[in-house]
């Protein structure tokens, strides 16, 4: 008979051992919500969060992905934002965005 010793883990198991991100991150972002915020709402491409953030920390951008440095909806919508992240799909081109809009309250 085979004896399990190893369980699944839980979700809340799960997002307890996920890193915070890097003040560097949120200083990127931060800087560029400013910089682009018109009528309460803010437009980030991706590619220019990537780059001030592999600058910053002086990573590649494939470690700043493989990291998950660029994965921060869950962080801004906890501070008060709805984030909407937008990437072309099949047979579409343009530069994936994300979207900071203040939450109603």
């Amino acid at each position: 008979m085979l004896v399990m010793t190893t369980k699944p883990i839980t979700p809340t198991e799960a997002a307890a051992s996920v890193l915070p991100l890097p003040d560097a991150v949120f200083a990127v972002f931060n800087g560029l919500i400013v910089k682009n915020l018109r009528g309460g709402r803010a437009v980030v491409r991706s590619d220019a969060a990537l780059a001030e953030v592999c600058v910053s920390m002086g990573l590649t951008s494939r470690e700043v992905l493989e990291r998950g440095y660029l994965d921060v909806e869950s962080a801004y919508e906890a501070a008060g934002w709805k984030v909407v992240y937008d990437q072309p799909g099949f047979n579409e081109s343009y530069q994936a965005t994300f979207t900071f809009t203040a939450k109603v309250k």
